[in-house]
């Protein structure tokens, strides 16, 4: 086995003779014939190649008078025909010595003959009928490098060619159904090319065997998936370590079963934005949610003084009046004051929001600071004393300040 380089093809093609052989292999063969002239053709193929203009480094303007540029269009085309010709010229002169296999790519040949001087002599014929140099590399212990594949030459076949492309298949199919098909149609596509049938079978059994014990099959195991809706916060780790007391305490009643947790989070930000294009009527007041409210008592002197309560939810605001109505400093307040029952009508009509915010620390640090500044007076007259839990209390001393709404509302310190 042997490989043929052509040493600088496209520069060295002879544009004129390359043309002629052009024209001749189409207006003078049994072949199909363009719709122009001879010569029409003739100009227009001199003017692409020896008439195309370009500007140099220096910023001159050139053209090229002979060979083609590296990566133009016609440059594959001219080659082809000179190189075919070339070909034809060797081996009309000299049949008895055309290898066994000649195959060709542009300027890359392979080629197996029988022996080194064959090889030597076959491309001084080359050089003698065209105005190409050529290289040669021969082959060692009956290997090859050829287009980045190892040729490996045996007694019957070539190997390496079949191995290609069952590698191919195996490594560059995403299932078994597409390798079978790529199997499938290669083998058809080297049997077209003379290569036995018996060695193709045979390379893809071996490789099929070496694949697999390279890579066995996974074991298929099935997930139950759950999702849970999140919605994206500084604190988000926490939820997630949260969430895995599911791993730790659920299991699916099949063994071969695993629980896939997916936590998915929705950004208050793309919230925001679709709440301000919502077509819906606003949000009442009283359904709104993590809020800061404020609540003015105007009964009697009360509606004179500083009698107010400033207060957190993360509930809605009606469920915090409803609590606030069964127990809480607001009820006490309008017992011990005025002597009244609270009512729902004494929260709606005097309780306004003041600030509203989703992230829960950010809410009750906005409660604070409001409370700081405002010093509601309802507030303050629950403001436990300092003492310690063991330390007694005097008679009728307060203890500890009672919850304004239990489990949703409370008073910052």
């Amino acid at each position: 086995m042997a490989s043929m380089d052509v040493e600088s093809l496209f520069t060295n093609v002879p544009v004129d003779d390359t043309i002629e052989i052009i024209c001749k292999q189409v207006y003078h063969t049994d072949g199909k014939k363009l719709a122009i002239t001879e010569e029409t053709l003739r100009i227009l193929l001199r003017t692409c190649t020896k008439e195309a203009a370009f500007y140099g480094p220096d910023g001159k303007m050139y053209v090229q008078s002979d060979g083609v540029a590296m990566g133009f269009p016609l440059g594959v085309l001219f080659a082809n025909f000179y190189m075919g010709v070339v070909e034809e010229k060797v081996f009309a002169e000299n049949p008895d010595k055309k290898p066994a296999v000649y195959a060709r790519y542009i300027d890359d040949i392979f080629i197996n003959a029988n022996t080194e001087e064959e090889v030597l002599h076959l491309i001084d014929n080359f050089k003698k009928n065209s105005c190409f140099n050529y290289t040669q590399e021969l082959e060692e212990e009956s290997k090859l490098p050829f287009f980045d594949v190892m040729v490996h030459r045996s007694s019957s076949s070539f190997s390496t060619v079949i191995n290609a492309f069952v590698k191919r298949a195996l490594t560059h199919s995403s299932s078994w159904n597409a390798a079978h098909a790529d199997f499938k149609r290669n083998s058809q596509l080297l049997s077209n090319n003379g290569y036995p049938q018996q060695d193709i079978d045979e390379v893809i059994r071996r490789r099929m065997d070496n694949y697999i014990r390279e890579n066995p099959p996974k074991q298929q195991t099935s997930y139950i998936t759950l999702y849970y809706k999140n919605t994206m916060s500084s604190a988000y780790k926490e939820d997630e370590k949260a969430i895995k007391i599911i791993h730790n305490n659920v299991s699916p009643v099949n063994t071969d079963t695993k629980l896939q947790v997916i936590i998915y989070y929705k950004t208050r930000k793309t919230a925001s934005l679709i709440m301000k294009n919502s077509c819906l009527p606003p949000t009442h007041s009283l359904q709104e949610v993590n809020v800061v409210y404020r609540h003015s008592c105007t009964v009697g002197d009360c509606s004179h003084l500083n009698s107010r309560y400033i207060g957190f939810t993360s509930t809605t605001l009606s469920k915090t009046i409803r609590a606030h109505l069964q127990d809480g400093a607001i009820r006490r307040h309008y017992m011990n004051e005025h002597g009244l029952i609270l009512k729902r009508h004494h929260m709606e009509s005097s309780t306004t929001i003041l600030a509203k915010e989703n992230d829960l620390r950010r809410l009750k640090m906005t409660e604070a600071v409001h409370i700081h500044s405002e010093k509601p007076t309802i507030n303050i007259q629950q403001q436990p004393e300092s003492s310690l839990p063991s330390q007694p209390q005097p008679n009728g001393a307060a203890t500890g300040r009672s919850l304004a709404a239990p489990n949703t509302t409370r008073s910052a310190l």
